[in-house]
């Protein structure tokens, strides 16, 4: 069995094709696909997808890239997203600092609110990590919520036993840049 952890099945060159998509992916052994929100509104996307594929879930969240242009309740509207039976996860949130779209106060501000709501949901964090990891580490040991996935792992070995020691996983893919 095999779960794809982290797809945005919204992205142009996949939504007009979603049911050939999770087709393809159960011909592979792809059992579960996870649908990961990075804004309110592909948030809001990911649950719908979600409803229409059996093997489809959501995570609800905002990406560092986003944080900026979070509404001033967007912390209820993840609430709200988060009840939904198809959600199964926080995320995407966390810290970029290589991109820096979102001023960083902002987005350490995002990330520590969202990842406080995802303990007191008890659903799991999807953690966007770019060249952040000093104050990805101070957040999670602020918050103490072990139920969190640093996807996309890229830093060095010893983040990743510092983090592994608070509890997350690390997921990791083929990025290069």
């Amino acid at each position: 069995m095999y779960i794809d952890t982290h797809a945005h099945l919204y992205y142009d060159d996949l939504k007009n094709q979603l049911g050939d998509v999770v087709k393809r992916a159960e011909a592979a052994g792809v059992t579960q696909i996870i649908c990961v929100g990075t804004d309110l509104p592909s948030s809001k996307t990911s649950i719908s997808i979600a409803e229409k594929y059996n093997a489809v879930f959501a995570t609800v969240g905002v990406h560092p890239h986003d944080a900026k242009d979070t509404p001033d309740d967007y912390l209820h509207q993840l609430r709200d997203l988060a009840s939904h039976s198809k959600v199964v996860a926080m995320g995407e949130m966390g810290l970029d600092y290589f991109r820096d779209f979102s001023p960083r106060n902002v987005q350490k501000e995002v990330f520590l609110s969202q990842l406080a709501l995802a303990r007191e949901l008890d659903l799991p964090a999807v953690i966007h990590n770019r060249d952040a990891d000093e104050d990805i580490l101070k957040i999670l040991e602020e918050v103490r919520y072990e139920r969190s996935v640093l996807h996309c792992f890229s830093s060095d070995t010893e983040m990743a036993g510092r983090a592994v020691s608070l509890g997350c996983f690390l997921s990791f893919t083929g990025n290069v840049t």
